[in-house]
């Protein structure tokens, strides 16, 4: 009962997001932007797909230099596609710069709808309050308009801080948190943290493998891969 209650309740707003590909040239030496506008165009005609997740693990997001994440956005931005930047970076100090970046952009252009940041994963926090002061100079950067989320992904990262306590403090600290990406099995603490959520928080699930039990526990939309070419069978 439990189980279907919650899988109609959110069947109408229901929502899958790719996490898209950074194309690249045939002998993988750089970014080629060229591909952007075709890929957005198959993701809007033939998978169903309005909102894209850019420059994330799929996008090579780390291993990519800052220019090139510009790039990107710049790309993304003059498609038909909605998107949601991950700006984050080892560097605080580059996050800032392109979370500065994406805002600026955002003024421009009204398809870049958020912005997103994960943990640092070399010096990693060791609290909720480490990770929140981490974060919070990037939501700063990316202006009051856009809203932030936060990527949990611990198997990249290793960053295992309790989501529950995170989402606690960064509701108190930054105002334009606005969620979660979470790209974890452990559906005990996101059913924990979002039935504590406060209004206007939105968990986005991220492992596809398990995308049925994600919406059993009250996530309200998804971010995935297999997203970018099985939309319409998910």
């Amino acid at each position: 009962i439990f189980l279907t209650t919650c899988l109609l309740s959110h069947a109408l707003a229901f929502e899958l997001i790719p996490a898209v590909f950074t194309p690249f040239s045939d002998d993988g030496s750089a970014v080629d932007l060229s591909l952007v506008p075709s890929y957005a165009s198959f993701l809007s005609e033939s998978q169903n797909i309005s909102t894209v997740f850019i420059s994330g693990t799929n996008g090579e997001s780390l291993s990519l230099a800052l220019e090139e994440r510009k790039a990107l956005v710049d790309a993304w931005a003059a498609t038909e596609q909605r998107i949601i930047v991950m700006v984050s970076a080892e560097s605080v100090k580059e996050a800032v710069d392109f979370a500065g970046y994406v805002r600026s952009s955002a003024e421009k252009n009204e398809n870049i709808v958020g912005v997103a940041a994960m943990s640092s994963s070399f010096f990693k926090p060791g609290t909720a309050q480490d990770l929140v002061d981490y974060v919070k100079p990037i939501a700063e950067a990316s202006g009051e308009k856009l809203p932030l989320y936060y990527y949990h992904i611990p198997s990249m990262t290793g960053a295992t801080i309790d989501m529950g306590d995170f989402q606690d403090f960064a509701v108190s600290q930054i105002p334009t948190f606005s969620g979660l990406k979470y790209t974890d099995t452990d559906l005990f603490t996101l059913r924990k943290t979002i039935i504590s959520a406060p209004s206007g928080v939105t968990h986005f699930f991220g492992k596809d493998e398990i995308l049925l039990s994600g919406l059993a526990v009250g996530s309200a939309a998804a971010v995935g891969s297999t997203y970018n070419f099985m939309a319409p069978v998910a």
